[in-house]
């Protein structure tokens, strides 16, 4: 987005391709995506861990046409 250096961020999306509402985005934090922190964690621990194993991959297995449980996996 080197535009931006010689116009607004509008006209500069609309060259990169890209929305305006990134391009404000950007203005505000030029760092990459890989440069930003990490999303925080879990807060709580999982609610369903104990019982996931032993009761709910079961259930999805009874019912194959349910869910794709291989998904649901961890």
């Amino acid at each position: 987005m080197k535009h931006r250096l010689t116009e607004g961020p509008p006209k500069a999306a609309a060259r990169a391709g890209f929305s305006t509402a990134t391009a404000y985005r950007v203005e505000q934090d030029p760092r990459l995506p890989s440069q930003k922190k990490a999303p925080r964690e879990r807060r709580r621990p999982d609610p369903l861990a104990e019982i996931f194993e032993a009761e709910v991959i079961p259930l999805l297995k009874a019912a194959p046409g349910c869910a794709q449980w291989r998904s649901l996996r961890r």
